[in-house]
């Protein structure tokens, strides 16, 4: 009987072994199965993997490529993703608590209802992402990009946003008691029924705002841009505003520091320093 080539018969039994051992998930050119590959620690790059509900907890995952991957509802808790790039990525439902996720690159990411609580995010790049519904209690999101990001309904009360590009973001019925904005840029970020109790937004930049029924009670927004904002419906009872620049922003139905209520005007009438 002739001798069989060992590349053929690699080619005939073992890769159909593999197949049956690992399932037809998500097959590299060569057969390998990425996820197994990557869940192993054998890889730190698994683009487009489907790892949904996986488990990741207190791993050390620094630099990882999980680009356009399905990490909905994975487990990341106290793990290690600073450096990562997670570019467009699904993590809907994913535990992120207490996550490291320093200069990540979470850009057009969908992490709508995920957990972050005291996640580390400084200086990551969240441009585009969908935060909708994300529990950011006392986070970490100092410089960080959050440029036409979508934080509705998000939970953030005492994050630590000091120095981050809100710019063009949405932050309808945002939770941000507490929360630390100071210098903070939302040019033109669209505020909306939001809840900024005692936040601190001293030095904030809000060039052209649209702030609808939001709470600012007792905030500080010393120092703070406000040119060309519009405030309709806003509480800013107790808040303070000393050294603030308010050029062209106006104000309707709105309650002034003094606990003044205002029908309809400038900020700077209202505010009486016109």
């Amino acid at each position: 009987m002739p001798k069989v080539n060992s590349l053929v018969f690699r080619a005939i039994f073992l890769i159909p072994a593999l197949f049956t051992v690992l399932g037809t998930g998500n097959l590299s050119a060569d057969g390998i199965d990425r996820e197994a590959d990557f869940i192993a620690g054998r890889t730190l790059e698994c683009v487009k993997c489907e790892l949904a509900n996986a488990n990741f907890k207190r791993l050390k995952l620094i630099g990882v490529d999980l680009s356009g991957a399905n990490l909905r509802g994975a487990n990341f808790h106290r793990a290690n993703l600073s450096g990562a790039n997670l570019t467009g990525a699904n993590l809907r439902d994913a535990n992120l608590n207490l996550v490291d996720l320093r200069k990540a690159n979470l850009r057009g990411a969908d992490l709508s209802q995920a957990l972050l609580y005291k996640a580390d995010l400084s200086g990551a790049d969240l441009t585009g992402a969908n935060l909708t519904d994300a529990r950011l209690q006392k986070s970490r999101l100092s410089r960080a990009n959050l440029t036409s990001a979508i934080l509705n309904r998000a939970i953030a009360y005492e994050a630590r946003l000091a120095g981050a590009n809100l710019t063009k973001a949405s932050l309808v019925e945002i939770n941000l008691t507490r929360g630390n904005l100071r210098g903070a840029d939302l040019t033109g970020a669209k505020i909306s029924n939001a809840r900024l109790v005692r936040a601190n937004l001293g030095r904030a930049k809000l060039v052209d705002a649209q702030i609808r029924g939001s709470d600012f009670y007792f905030a500080d927004l010393s120092r703070a841009d406000l040119s060309g904002s519009r405030f309709s419906g806003v509480r800013l009872e107790g808040a303070g505003l000393s050294d603030t620049k308010i050029d062209r922003a106006t104000v309707d139905r709105s309650i002034m520091p003094s606990g003044k209520y205002v029908k309809t005007g400038t900020l700077a009438k209202a505010l009486n320093r016109e």
